[in-house]
Order: C-alpha cells, then structure tokens, then sequence
C-alpha cells in the first residue's frame, strides 16, 4: 500500500468527476492505494470522450500557475476550510446523470452556491479559475508522487493537462504547496472529529 498525497479539498470533487481512479480518502487528506492506481485528467476535465473533451484539455493545460494565482487560491482554500460545506470546492458536483460533464458546468454549479460568489470575489477569483488551477494542482501532485513509487502507473491523459510550465512551477512551490494542503486538511476534519465531512462524500 502505497501513500498518494492528494489535497482533501481537491481529490473529493475530482472523483465525482472519476478523475481520482483507485484510492480512498483517508484522516489526514491524502488518499490510500495499490501502486497501480491511475488518475485520468480527461474525465476531470469533462468526461473522456464526451464532445469537446480535447477543447477543455487544452484550455485547462493553457491555464498559467503563477504565485499571485497560488496566493489566493491558498487563501480561498482556507476561508473554505472554515466551512467546507459551504465553499470547498471539492464537494461532489453530482451523481450519475446529475455529474456536471465540463468545467464550464462545474463551474457554472460552484459558483451558483450560497455565499461561493461573495468569498471568491474575496479573493480576486472566479470559479473556472478556482477549479481549473485546482485540477492542475492535484494532476500535478498526484504525477509528481507517481513518479516516485517504482512501478506506479499515472494515467497518459495528465500530461494532457499539466503543461512542463505548471509542472515546473509545481515542483518550484511543492514543498510549501504541501504543508498548506496539510494544514487545510487537518483544520477541516479536526472540525469534524477527524472524519471527512459527510456533505463532501461522494455518493
């Protein structure tokens, strides 16, 4: 059993989209699996082969990180810790026929959440920003951390959404990208006894 780190506010949106194949989110915001767990991009980037797939893989590995982005991002993340049901944008976008199948859907639903708008106005973000550079972060963590367990598999289609740029600057910032990711999740599941909130379960 192999540990993947994979943020808590991050991994449970991208499963409801099946873009975090394999692995269990456990107490402290990671997410456990064999090392043959894959992560596909093209499902969190709106559902594989639906039409217009390969236009959201694109526009999303043409989003840029850069460290004003990963500023408020980090701030946004933890106003969201505070109240997680309320604003983490890794709350389930559905179930079934109900998953939004494009960002832009995603999107859409994020933002029309009681009081998401007015905290990512906060912050100087907009929801396609907020979960764009989300699902590049975590591909990015999660490839980073594939690589090194001898013979993990990552699912092709992540190089499809994280460009050697984003990567680049993600291997720049990992180390204090981390910390934060941990810090978040510890505050979010010590508010809920240390278990991950049942509104962010998938169903």
């Amino acid at each position: 059993m192999k540990r993947i780190i994979l943020p808590a506010l991050t991994c449970t949106f991208l499963l409801s989209l099946s873009a975090c194949g394999g692995g269990n989110a456990d107490a402290d915001g990671g997410a456990n699996g064999e090392e043959d767990t894959q992560i596909s991009a093209a499902n969190a980037a709106g559902g594989g082969t639906e039409p217009g797939a390969e236009g959201q893989l694109a526009a999303i590995r043409d989003f840029r990180l850069t460290e004003d982005f990963l500023t408020r991002y980090q701030a946004f993340s933890d106003e969201a810790a505070e109240r997680p049901c309320a604003l983490s944008p890794a709350m389930p976008s559905g179930s079934g026929a109900d998953e939004a199948r494009s960002i832009e859907e995603a999107a859409e639903r994020f933002a029309a959440r009681p009081g998401v708008q007015e905290a990512l106005d906060r912050h100087g973000l907009t929801a396609r920003e907020m979960l764009t550079g989300m699902m590049i972060l975590v591909s990015a963590a999660a490839k980073d951390t594939m690589s090194q367990i001898p013979g993990a598999e990552i699912h092709s289609d992540t190089d499809r959404i994280v460009s050697p740029e984003n990567m680049e600057f993600y291997q720049k910032h990992k180390d204090a990208y981390q910390r934060h990711v941990e810090e978040v999740a510890a505050q979010q599941m010590a508010q809920n006894g240390g278990q991950i909130p049942e509104c962010m379960k998938s169903q």
